[in-house]
């Protein structure tokens, strides 16, 4: 019960709404102390009643490594007062984090796991990319694959070939220009879940690159307009044109890796992986305030004032609490579910209307056919009569 009266509770009335970093420092040592305890106990067990089904020579390696290699995620939950958005959204929202939550920014080569990029049509285009100089040596031996959509689409379309692609590669990173066909190129075996869900990465320049480069290349031509006729590849050119710099792919990358991935779906929960179980207490805290200002300010509707409260928790342990909110509801607060709702009936009022109208129309144009119908049989009989 005392550490319950510790917690941070904020009214939403206040003008100021921030976390206790005291509250989010000592919730973060106590998890992370509550999961190492787990993780010995776990251990201890295993190693006193052994597998008898192991292979022996298995048993004989490693038996004395009894500790999963897996790291272990910290999860914030924010639940808020109302649905955070009115539909689930697919491309994620990647928010910038102190501390980096790739498992191979230290030691890129430490990880057997590999890293797939799928990408537009011409593949070889991205796979010359990767392949330049200028390309960072360490972030080319991580990615293990450079898949087009159009072979992705051919080769891939039993759901065993997809289980097969995704037990493969340990991430997935897709260019955004294609990124809303991975839906029905890849299908539920990615999508039923977040964990390998493809994350957009901008592989093509920006509006303004795009445009110097299409100026410079202008530029060029009138300057060898006067100079003797020689064939240009145009195929190479395009590729130029279609992909940015070795370098700042490079960066977009390594940001989507080291980025916090979240997910929105039409909930008043909402959870994004903030850390490690084998880091500091301090570097899951500045992650936790990091994730919180950039939900808060971009992403719940009314920001904090939205807010019910912050949990962080391991995947098998208890949610932590620390932020409370004393006002659970808000008075003259629309809920985004329910405007979209008003939003929708008012669209199928409209629709439903035109429909009428549309069968309206038909039924008078089918009265005046058949009037004319019958007028036109009466004049026929007179006229044989006479």
């Amino acid at each position: 019960m005392a550490s319950v009266s510790t917690l941070t509770t904020q009214a939403p009335s206040e003008v100021s709404h921030r976390l206790d970093n005291k509250q989010t420092l000592k919730a973060s040592s106590a998890l992370l102390a509550h999961i190492k305890r787990s993780k010995q106990k776990q251990s201890a067990s295993k190693s006193k009643a052994p597998n008898l089904l192991a292979d022996p020579d298995e048993l004989l390696e490693h038996g004395a490594n009894t500790d999963t290699t897996d790291p272990v995620p910290i999860w914030l939950c924010l639940t808020t007062k109302h649905h955070i958005v009115d539909k689930a959204r697919l491309k994620p929202i990647l928010i910038t984090v102190p501390h980096a939550l790739s498992r191979f920014s230290d030691d890129p080569l430490a990880s057997t796991g590999s890293i797939c990029l799928i990408t537009a049509d011409p593949q070889r285009s991205v796979k010359d990319l990767i392949a330049s100089p200028t390309f960072p040596a360490a972030l080319r031996a991580r990615i293990g694959r450079v898949l087009g959509i159009s072979k992705l689409r051919a080769k891939y379309k039993s759901f065993e070939s997809r289980r097969q692609l995704q037990a493969e590669h340990s991430i997935f990173l897709a260019d955004d220009r294609i990124a809303p066909d991975l839906l029905g190129a890849l299908g539920k075996t990615f999508f039923k879940t977040t964990a390998k869900r493809p994350i957009p990465v901008r592989i093509s320049p920006s509006s303004g690159t795009m445009k110097k480069m299409l100026d410079d290349k202008q530029k060029a031509r009138k300057a060898d307009a006067f100079a003797p006729k020689k064939r240009r590849d145009t195929t190479s050119e395009t590729g130029s044109l279609a992909l940015g710099n070795p370098e700042g792919v490079a960066v977009q990358i390594n940001k989507a890796l080291d980025a916090a991935v979240l997910y929105l779906s039409a909930s008043v929960a909402t959870s994004v992986r903030i850390g490690f179980a084998d880091w500091s207490a301090k570097q899951v805290a500045e992650n936790v305030e990091a994730v919180v200002t950039a939900l808060t300010e971009k992403s719940v509707p009314k920001g904090w004032k939205g807010v019910r409260a912050i949990h962080i928790k391991g995947p098998n342990t208890a949610a932590l609490p620390i932020w409370l909110a004393d006002e659970l509801w808000v008075e003259k607060e629309v809920d985004v579910v329910e405007a979209g709702e008003k939003q929708k009936a008012l669209e199928d009022g409209a629709k439903k209307a035109a429909a009428k109208r549309k069968e309206q129309k038909r039924l008078r144009d089918t009265d005046t056919t058949h009037v004319q119908a019958k007028r036109i049989k009466s004049v026929v009989g007179v006229v044989k009569q006479g």
